[in-house]
């Protein structure tokens, strides 16, 4: 009914595209930075005039809107994730220059609002593959999508399978019309050479077995409950510095570091919290650990990528993969028949 009210259709695979935008422009905002303390940051122009990166970025970024405003079909939509993730990262690199009023490319805190832009993009797109699914309509809708696309390309043996799954086993008259178009267009041989969907099969395979190892679950929501308590100690370190002769100068970032030590003393707590509950309750202690998570992402990393700068990657990759954890976790206790499993973590 949302999307009737509104007239947004979600796509399928919309979350895929959101995720591959965003760890391309990550991915070139990281390389940019390396090429220009590299290369001892060059200036493109001449005479007086400077060419910034960020007018790369935009017109990339045209040239994406122009793919998914011309052309149906999935291969545009990949082709504008990755240009237009390309261009939002050369373009968002140099938010440093607008603002401050000295165009300070190297002004420290554009590390962590650049880091902002990335994580909530991240987030919106990991959260939509557990949020509320796809209504009737918008799953009609992706499989006439995909029938249109196939007149012209064709569809693979997977692609006409996934659409026949969006469309159930409703026998009226407009789901009916859609599964005679999904099985009349032509059929053509899946682009991807053999070795690699074999190889992209089997990875498949071996994170979801290792995603399943309780072991693997303990040492990775482990560490993050470490890592935690362990900025715990640090603020109540900082505390004591701060109180001695030591005087607030020396202390690199001070205010982003003091925020950095209480966002994370709170994550620690809601990650201990979570810990203890889920020996009693694993689907409410792992959606508080998922809370403690996003809270980290969201408000934590910002703060060390002030004080750290694009050194502090580590940090979000590897709260990414607890919450990738995490996640999974919560959709198995959701499959699950009440009283399956372990009740411990």
């Amino acid at each position: 009914m949302a999307g009737r009210r509104t007239g947004l259709v979600r796509l399928v695979d919309g979350a895929d595209n959101l995720q591959l935008f965003a760890v391309t422009g990550i991915s070139t905002v990281l390389l940019t930075r390396a090429f220009l303390a590299l290369s001892g940051y060059p200036q493109v122009g001449g005479h007086g005039l400077h060419i910034a990166h960020m007018l790369w970025g935009g017109l990339l970024m045209v040239v994406a809107l122009i793919l998914v405003l011309m052309y149906v079909g999935r291969t545009p939509r990949i082709w504008a994730s990755l240009l237009g993730g390309i261009g939002f990262g050369l373009f968002i690199d140099e938010i440093g220059k607008f603002v401050t009023q000295t165009n300070d490319y190297f002004f420290k805190p554009a590390a962590a609002l650049i880091y902002v832009a990335f994580a909530v993009l991240v987030v919106v797109a990991r959260k939509s593959r557990i949020s509320r699914p796809l209504t009737d309509a918008e799953r009609m809708a992706n499989a006439a999508y995909t029938g249109i696309r196939g007149v012209i390309t064709g569809l693979t043996p997977l692609e006409r399978e996934a659409a026949s799954q969006l469309l159930g086993q409703h026998d009226d008259a407009v789901h009916t019309a859609l599964r005679q178009l999904v099985q009349a267009v032509p059929e053509r041989a899946d682009p991807t050479p053999q070795f690699l969907r074999n190889a992209r099969a089997g990875l498949r395979r071996r994170l979801a077995w290792l995603l399943d190892r309780r072991w693997f679950v303990v040492i990775i929501v482990g560490c993050f409950i470490l890592q935690a308590v362990v900025a715990l100690i640090f603020l109540a370190g900082l505390g004591v510095i701060l109180a001695g002769p030591t005087t607030r100068d020396e202390v690199p970032e001070l205010g982003a570091t003091i925020a950095l030590a209480a966002s994370s003393a709170v994550v620690s707590l809601i990650a201990i919290a979570a810990a203890i509950r889920i020996r009693r309750d694993r689907d409410g202690g792992y959606e508080w650990m998922q809370a403690a998570v996003v809270l980290d992402i969201l408000v934590t990393q910002p703060f060390n990528f002030t004080v750290d700068q694009f050194t502090a990657v580590s940090g979000l990759v590897f709260d990414l993969v607890v919450y990738a954890v995490v996640a999974h976790q919560r959709r198995r206790l959701r499959i699950a028949a009440p009283g399956d499993g372990d009740p411990r973590l």
